[in-house]
């Protein structure tokens, strides 16, 4: 009896301790370039070689995400190229926010702005404009506030195009453009912001 209780606690503790093996000691903080002769087992799509190993979502796998046709667009924003610039609404929860992404032509994100707008917006008018006289062009929004109670008031949003393909949108000017009640139409937030640039 002594004998079986022995081989099971035996038993017992090569099984947790996984009979002493481990698994290699990965010391090599670098990615692992995939090469052809090692072909990887992850059955995910790989990026071409010498690319970021970065895959961008594509819009449809963003669950709950409904685009806003008439308010999405083709358009050359000079480093990016020709992308679509897409504005679209999360519709899986209680809040809705409104999105904003830069895509290629199969829906893959290539930038999300991240905006910081409210809940229950809808996008009134998307222009793209060098309103920063710097060669880049920029993005006026304009979403109408229908959160109810608020009555049917405009947000004007600035995202800046920098050297670099990013953009900035600076809080402060889109508060100075919307208490100012510069914020009706795109005209009228260029014009505004004429006087700034």
């Amino acid at each position: 009896m002594k004998r079986k209780i022995l081989l099971a606690t035996i038993i017992v503790i090569l099984l947790t301790t996984g009979c002493g093996k481990t698994a290699p000691a990965d010391t090599n903080p670098q990615p692992r370039e995939q090469s052809e002769e090692s072909p990887s087992l992850d059955t995910k799509a790989q990026p071409p070689e010498g690319t970021f190993r970065f895959t961008p979502h594509n819009l449809k796998d963003i669950v709950g995400f409904r685009p806003i046709q008439n308010q999405s667009f083709m358009v050359d924003l000079n480093s990016w190229g020709k992308v679509k610039f897409v504005s679209g609404k999360l519709t899986g929860g209680n809040h809705i926010p409104v999105v904003f992404y830069l895509t290629d032509k199969d829906g893959e994100i290539l930038y999300d702005f991240q905006a910081n707008l409210p809940y229950m917006v809808d996008v009134k008018a998307v222009s793209f404009e060098d309103v920063s006289q710097d060669g880049l062009k920029d993005i006026i929004i304009i979403v109408d506030d229908a959160y109810p109670g608020q009555g049917n008031n405009p947000l004007a949003t600035v995202y800046f195009q920098k050297s670099d393909g990013s953009f900035a949108n600076d809080l402060l000017l889109d508060q100075e453009i919307n208490d100012s009640k510069n914020n009706r139409d795109v005209k009228t937030v260029e014009s505004y912001l004429a006087g700034k640039y």
